[in-house]
């Protein structure tokens, strides 16, 4: 008993002067994981109910409609949650960020998603992210296909790009990562650290002076029910180990961090 008393009074004081890492149930722990946060372009947490855009890129969100709100039930603390009207969204305000355009660029969508219950999820279309126009482009969108539950990317360009991923993939009322990259001629759909879909093809995602939206399609179509948490976008592809480090051990950013309990 002595030495189990001593050993938590030596704990007591590296945890004190540093020594150790602080842990908290259900929250983050220092580790030596690292990330790489090259190219981050955005990056959303919703902690606390904040949309401003923690990438250094200043992409902050605005809230359209009073429905949406922040609890903390999130994957990591606390996330955004949709009622499933489209009249609450959130997007950049009219702003055309033509970074986010990506043309014939690499990139990396991230997000974790946690679809809603209540729904007949299965019989509508649901846009999670997009920066897209109206109901068929220019640009960018990914969704939840109508009348399934698959999920889906289309890309509007030279040559258009749609990837759709297994049915049955979206609802049990956990949370899930999804993961959109392109590198080079490659598209990929990855779904909690694993591949979903891939498909090769030359093309040049057409620009789109739209907003990035998310939680609807822009013309107020296909409104998401559920919560989102830890939206990153990325100017680069990243490599299936870094999307299963993302996945086992976080949101992939805030590097040195690891998430040590779940939700």
């Amino acid at each position: 008993m002595k030495k189990f008393y001593a050993v938590f009074a030596a704990a007591l004081v590296a945890l004190a002067v540093g020594l150790v890492p602080p842990v908290f149930a259900g929250g983050w722990k220092a580790s030596a994981t690292s990330f790489s946060q090259t190219s981050l372009l955005a990056s959303y947490s919703f902690d606390a109910g904040v949309l401003t855009d923690s990438s250094g890129s200043g992409f902050t969100l605005t809230q359209t409609g009073s429905g949406i709100t922040f609890p903390a039930t999130g994957r990591f603390l606390d996330c955004a949650l949709f009622t499933g009207s489209s009249s609450d969204y959130l997007g950049r305000n009219a702003t055309d960020d033509a970074s986010l355009d990506f043309g014939t660029g690499a990139f990396t969508i991230s997000l974790w998603v946690r679809w809603g219950m209540g729904l007949a999820v299965s019989s509508s279309e649901q846009v999670l992210i997009e920066k897209f126009t109206g109901a068929s482009g220019p640009g960018w969108t990914v969704y939840k296909k109508n009348g399934t539950t698959s999920l889906e990317c289309f890309f509007d360009g030279t040559s258009d790009v749609t990837l759709t991923a297994p049915a049955n993939l979206v609802v049990d009322g956990k949370w899930h990562q999804v993961v959109v990259t392109r590198s080079t001629t490659t598209w990929t759909i990855y779904y909690d650290g694993q591949q979903a879909a891939t498909t090769t093809v030359t093309n040049t995602i057409s620009d789109t002076s739209k907003p990035l939206l998310i939680g609807k399609r822009d013309g107020g179509t296909s409104p998401f029910y559920g919560s989102m948490d830890a939206i990153t976008i990325w100017g680069r592809a990243w490599s299936a180990t870094e999307v299963t480090t993302s996945y086992n051990n976080g949101r992939g950013q805030d590097t040195g961090y690891t998430w040590i309990a779940d939700r």
